[in-house]
């Protein structure tokens, strides 16, 4: 298990979680894997739980450097710019082939 703050970013409008890693491969998620997104309003806080499927809409991106496979998860939607009500933070905890991130508070 590995967990990581990250910054919510913002693209043509709309919050954006951004994760471009080594840990990606660590815990499972290579390229073309299909994924699951899964979001989570909780009496605890609001979560997005990512995990590997069968079949999804929805698979890891990735990008060759150096000669190495870099894994992409891209989360851009009005979906995520709803959830994340202004959040500019997150806590990213990777766990095999299971990741869940944690809206952090308004700053």
């Amino acid at each position: 298990m590995q967990t990581v703050t990250i910054k919510i970013g913002r693209n043509k409008g709309q919050s954006r979680i951004w994760l471009e890693n080594m840990t990606l491969a660590k815990y499972g998620f290579n390229r073309g894997d299909a994924i699951a997104i899964d979001y989570y309003n909780e009496f605890t806080g609001r979560e997005i739980h990512i995990h590997r499927v069968a079949n999804s809409r929805y698979q890891v991106a990735g990008r060759n450097r150096r000669n190495k496979a870099i894994s992409i998860i891209d989360i851009c939607n009005a979906q995520l710019t709803e959830f994340t009500r202004g959040a500019t933070t997150a806590d990213v905890t990777y766990l095999q082939n299971h990741i869940t991130i944690k809206i952090g508070a308004r700053l």
